[in-house]
C-alpha cells in the first residue's frame, strides 16, 4: 500500500496526473476497501488535496484544472498510517498522533514544513464533550472525521446525547439557541438521518424534537424559519422524509415560508426537486402543501433545462405521490420534463456517436450533468408510469414519443442495467401498457444473465412486468423459477403476492410439473400469513385458484386469518369480490369455508353501493356456486341487498337516472345468471336487466355478448316468462346462430348450446323459435358430446330431446335418435348417481330413450 501511494505522490509531483491515471489509481484503492472520502481526509490531513472524483468520474475539483502533490518522505508514513485507520473495517486501527498544517496549492516541497505534533481524540471522546447543538453540528461537520460515526458501533451515543440535550434544552428555552445557525441545524439534522442505528425510534425523536424546536420559535416569533434560506428548509425538509419523521405542523409552515421566499429568492432546481420529493415521502397535504407544488410546477418548467437526470425523475416521481389535482400544471410540467428528457437522449446519443478522443474537463462535467445512466433511464420512465398510474391520465403523444425514445437507448446500452435498472424498467413499460417487444426480448435476455443479483423485489416485479404485457420469454420465466426457490425465505408479504400472481398468469405452471413451485409459495407463505393485508391474501388465494393448485392447508389459513382482517380492518370492499371468487372456484374442492362466506357476506350488505359492476357481479356470482346448507340467512340477505341497490332507480328513459347504464352487458348477465344459480326468484330485477340489455340497447350490435353471454341470459330467462321474453329471446337465439354458423363455431362451448336448450320451451311458447335453429343445436350437441358433463347431458336431453312442445315437432326422429345414441354413454354413467341426475328427471330421459327405441 505504501508504494502505491509513493507512486501517486511522484505522479502528482511530476504532474504526470491525468484521466485515466485517476480512474486506475482509484479503481485500486476501492479494491484494498478505502473510500475517496476517507482518501482525500488523510490527504487533507497533510495538507495537500486530491481530486474530488477519484475513479468515479474522470473529472477534477482542482483550480486551473492542475493538482501538484509534494510531500516528505515522513509525510508518506503518515498518510499511510491515515489511509489505514479510515479504510479499516476493525476497530483496532492505529490513530495518528501527527497532522500536518494544509499549504496552498502548488507548495514547492521545500517549503511543506510540519506542525507541531498534537494528540488528536476519537469523535467519542468529542462527543462526551459536547454541550449544545452547536457543538455537535460542528463536530458533525468537522473535516477531521467526516465518517467517523458511519463506522463507529457507537453511533448509537450520539443519538442520545443529542437528544439530551435537546430535550434540557426545551426545559430551559422556548426555541433553539439564537447563536445556532441555520446551516449548522440543517446539517446537523442532515447527518442525523443519514446515519444507521439499532434505535431507530430515538433516531427519528431526535429529529421530530429539533423541528418541534423550530415551530416553538417560529410561533413566538423569535429566530424561527424566517432567517433560514431556502436551501436549509430543503436540507432539513429531506432530512425528516429520510426517517420519515412527518412533523405536520413544521411542514406546513415551511410550505408557507418557502412561498414568501420564493418570489425574492429563486428557488434553484436541487432545491425544487428536493422540497417536493420531501413532500411527497411523508404525503403531506394542506392547503399550502397545493400551492407550493403549483409553486414548483411553474417554477420548474422555467427552469426545466438545468435540472439533473435525477432532478427531473424525482420532480415527476413526486408529484405522482401526492396525486396533485392541479391538472394544468401537470399537464405542462409532463410535457416539459418529457420534451427535456427526449432532447438530452437524442443529443446524448448524437454526442457519443461523434464524441472525441480526449475531451477537456469542463466538457466532461457539463456531459456528465445531462446524460442519462441506466438508473437515471430507469427512474423518470418510473416517475412517468407513477405520474400516469395515479393520475389515469391518458398516454398521450407526447409520452409515447418518450417512452419510445428512452426504449432505444436503453436498447443500446442494456449491458449497463443492473438488476433494479432492469426491473424497474419493465415495470414501468408495464404500468403505462407500452408495449416493445424488442426492448423486453433484450431485458429478458439481460436478466437471465444477472438472475443470481435479484431481490425478492426485483424478481416479482420483473416477472410480473412481462406477463402483464404478454411478452412470452420461456427461458426467462424457467431461470426466474430456479431463482425464487434460492429467495424464497426473503420475500415479504407483497412481493410473494406479485410473484404468485404473475406465475399463475402464465400457462407454464398450470400442470403437475409445477407443483414444486406452489408448494414452496405456499410453505413461504404460511409462517407471514397474518402480516398480509386483506387484498394481498385475496390475491394469493385468487393465484392458486387460478393455477388450480389447491392447497387445503394454505386455503384454511387465509380463510382463518381472513376473516379477523375482515371484522378489524377492512380497507377496500373490492378485497371482499376478489377474495369470495378465489375461494369459489375451490369450493369442489373440498375446501368450504362458511366462517369466511358468512363474514364476506355482512361485510359487504352495507358496502354494495361502494363495489364497481364488475366487482358486484363477481360477488353474487360467487355466492351463486356454494351450497351452504342451513347457513342461509346471510347469503339471501346479500342477493335481496343486490337486486334493492340495482333497482333503485325507476326512471327506464333517462340515462342520467338509469343506474344499470353504467353497467357492462357482461356484468348484468352475471347478476341474473348468478340468481338463476342461487335459486333466487326476483322476476322485477330479470325485468330491468332484459329491457336494460334488449330495449335500450335494441340495437343488436350494441349488445356485446358473446356466446357464452348469450347462453348464460337465455338460462336466466328460462326460469319463468318475463314481459321482455319474447324481445329478449328473439335476439339471443338471432346473434347465437351468427356465432354458431360463423368461422369461430367451434370455440362455442357445449354448456353455452346446453343453456340455450333450457328457453327452448320458452321460445316455443311464444312463437319465435324455429326448428332450423333446432337443428343447429342438435348438429353442435352431437360434436360435442364427448366434451359432455352430468348437467350438460341432463339440460340437453330434456330440452333438445323432446319429441314434440306446443303440437310442433322440434326436431326429426332420425336427427333425436342421432342425438341420443350419441349421449347413450354419458347418460347410462351419470343416471345412476341420484346427486348428478335427479331420479325425476333421469326417469323421463329414459322415457325418452324408449320413445325412439333405444335400450338404456
Amino acid at each position: 500500500m505504501s508504494s502505491l501511494i509513493a507512486r501517486s505522490f511522484y505522479l502528482f509531483n511530476s504532474r504526470r496526473w491525468n484521466v485515466p491515471t485517476t480512474s486506475c489509481l482509484g479503481t485500486l484503492f476501492r479494491k484494498k476497501g478505502f473510500r475517496h472520502n476517507s482518501l482525500s481526509e488523510a490527504a487533507a490531513a497533510c495538507g495537500r488535496r486530491l481530486p474530488a472524483f477519484v475513479g468515479t468520474h474522470c473529472c477534477w475539483e482542482v483550480e486551473h484544472g492542475r493538482c501538484c502533490f509534494c510531500c516528505y518522505s515522513s509525510e508518506i508514513e503518515v498518510l499511510t498510517n491515515q489511509l489505514r485507520y479510515f479504510g479499516s473495517t476493525t476497530t483496532a486501527a492505529v490513530v495518528p498522533t501527527t497532522t500536518f498544517k494544509r499549504g496552498p496549492i502548488g507548495t514547492k516541497r521545500n517549503n511543506a514544513v510540519p506542525s507541531a505534533a498534537v494528540v488528536s481524540s476519537s469523535p467519542i471522546q468529542i462527543l462526551e464533550n459536547c454541550q449544545n447543538v452547536r457543538e455537535i453540528s460542528k463536530l458533525l461537520r468537522d473535516e477531521q472525521h467526516p465518517l467517523a460515526f458511519y463506522k463507529a458501533n457507537d453511533f448509537k451515543k450520539l443519538v442520545k446525547k443529542t437528544m439530551d440535550i435537546v430535550l434540557l434544552q426545551t426545559k430551559k428555552k422556548s426555541n433553539i439557541d439564537a447563536r445556532i445557525k441555520p446551516y449548522e441545524i440543517s446539517g446537523l439534522m442532515n447527518a442525523l438521518s443519514k446515519v444507521s442505528t439499532q434505535d431507530d425510534e430515538m433516531h427519528r425523536q431526535v429529529l421530530f424534537n429539533l423541528s418541534q424546536q423550530l415551530v416553538i420559535a417560529n410561533n413566538n416569533n423569535r429566530r424561527g424559519l424566517k432567517n433560514y434560506r431556502i436551501k436549509d428548509i430543503s436540507i432539513i425538509l429531506n432530512a425528516l422524509a429520510r426517517r420519515n419523521v412527518h412533523n405536520e405542523m413544521f411542514f406546513q409552515q415551511a410550505a408557507a415560508h418557502i412561498l414568501i421566499k420564493k418570489n425574492s429568492t429563486l428557488m434553484n432546481p436541487q432545491d425544487l426537486a428536493n422540497i417536493s420529493n420531501a413532500y411527497a415521502k411523508v404525503n403531506h397535504h394542506s392547503s399550502s402543501s397545493d400551492l407550493l407544488f403549483q409553486a414548483i410546477a411553474k417554477a420548474s418548467i422555467s427552469q426545466i433545462q438545468d435540472f439533473t437526470p435525477q432532478g427531473l425523475a424525482n420532480l415527476v416521481n413526486a408529484f405522482a405521490k401526492m396525486n396533485h389535482h392541479h391538472r394544468g400544471e401537470n399537464d405542462d410540467l409532463l410535457d416539459a420534463v418529457s420534451n427535456e428528457t427526449i432532447l438530452r437522449l437524442s443529443s446524448s446519443s448524437r454526442n457519443v456517436s461523434t464524441s472525441k478522443k480526449h475531451e477537456t474537463i469542463p466538457s466532461l462535467r457539463q456531459k456528465s450533468s445531462s446524460n442519462f445512466t441506466a438508473q437515471g433511464l430507469a427512474n423518470i420512465v418510473n416517475a412517468f408510469a407513477k405520474m400516469m398510474n395515479h393520475h389515469h391520465h391518458h398516454h398521450s403523444g407526447r409520452t409515447k414519443v418518450l417512452f419510445e425514445t428512452i426504449a432505444t437507448v436503453a436498447i443500446s446500452n442494456i449491458s449497463t442495467f443492473n438488476s433494479q435498472n432492469l426491473a424497474n424498467t419493465a415495470n414501468a413499460f408495464a404500468k403505462m401498457n407500452h408495449r416493445h417487444s424488442e426492448l423486453f426480448q433484450v431485458i429478458g435476455d439481460e436478466s437471465i444473465t444477472k438472475l443470481s443479483t435479484f431481490n425478492a423485489q426485483e424478481l416479482s416485479n420483473l416477472v410480473n412486468a412481462f406477463v402483464n404485457l404478454q411478452h412470452d420469454h420461456p427461458a426467462l420465466f424457467q431461470e426466474a423459477e430456479k431463482v425464487t426457490f434460492s429467495l424464497l425465505s426473503t420475500f415479504k408479504d407483497q412481493e410473494l403476492c406479485i410473484l404468485a400472481n404473475a406465475f399463475a398468469k402464465t400457462n407454464h405452471y398450470h400442470t403437475s410439473s409445477s407443483d414444486r413451485l406452489w408448494n414452496g409459495i405456499a410453505t413461504a407463505a404460511m409462517p407471514i400469513l397474518p402480516s398480509f393485508r386483506l387484498q394481498e391474501l385475496a390475491i394469493l388465494a385468487n393465484a392458486f385458484a387460478k393455477a388450480r393448485h389447491y392447497d387445503r392447508d394454505l386455503f384454511q389459513r387465509i380463510a382463518k386469518v381472513a376473516v379477523h382482517k375482515i371484522s378489524s380492518s377492512l380497507e377496500s370492499p373490492s378485497d371482499l369480490s376478489i377474495l369470495a371468487n378465489a375461494f369459489a372456484r375451490v369450493v369442489d374442492h373440498d375446501v368450504l369455508e362458511k366462517d369466511l362466506w358468512i363474514a364476506i357476506s355482512k361485510a359487504a350488505i352495507p358496502r354494495i353501493s361502494h363495489l364497481a359492476p364488475q366487482e358486484l357481479a363477481n360477488l353474487v356470482s360467487a355466492f351463486a356456486r356454494l351450497g351452504l346448507g342451513d347457513e342461509k340467512t346471510s347469503v339471501d340477505l346479500l342477493f335481496s341487498a343486490t337486486a334493492d341497490y340495482m333497482m333503485m332507480d325507476d326512471d327506464y328513459d333517462d340515462d342520467s337516472c338509469r343506474r344499470l347504464s353504467l353497467w357492462d352487458e357482461q356484468n348484468l348477465v352475471e347478476v341474473a345468471y348468478a340468481f338463476l344459480k342461487a335459486h333466487k326468484t326476483n322476476p322485477d330485477l330479470l325485468q330491468k336487466i332484459a329491457v336494460e340489455l334488449f330495449h335500450h340497447r335494441n340495437d343488436k350490435n350494441k349488445v356485446k355478448l358473446d356466446a357464452h353471454g348469450l347462453g348464460n341470459m337465455a338460462a336466466a330467462l328460462s326460469r319463468q316468462e318475463i314481459n321482455a321474453s319474447a324481445v329478449s329471446l328473439r335476439c339471443i337465439f338471432a346473434k347465437f346462430q351468427e356465432a354458431m354458423e360463423g368461422r369461430r363455431q367451434g370455440n362455442v362451448e357445449l354448456r353455452t348450446v346446453a343453456d340455450i336448450c333450457k328457453a327452448l320451451w320458452l321460445g316455443q311458447k311464444l312463437e319465435i323459435l324455429s326448428p332450423e335453429f333446432c337443428q343447429l343445436l342438435a348438429d353442435h350437441a352431437i360434436q360435442k358430446a364427448h366434451t359432455a358433463s352430468p348437467a350438460d347431458v341432463r339440460d340437453i336431453l330434456l330440452n333438445l330431446g323432446r319429441p314434440q312442445l306446443q303440437q310442433q315437432q322440434l326436431l326429426g326422429k332420425s336427427k333425436r335418435k342421432e342425438l341420443f345414441l350419441a349421449y347413450k354413454p354419458m347418460f347410462q354413467r351419470y343416471s345412476c348417481v341420484k346427486d348428478i341426475i335427479a331420479p325425476k328427471h333421469a326417469k323421463t330421459i329414459r322415457n325418452h330413450f324408449l320413445a325412439l327405441d333405444i335400450d338404456v
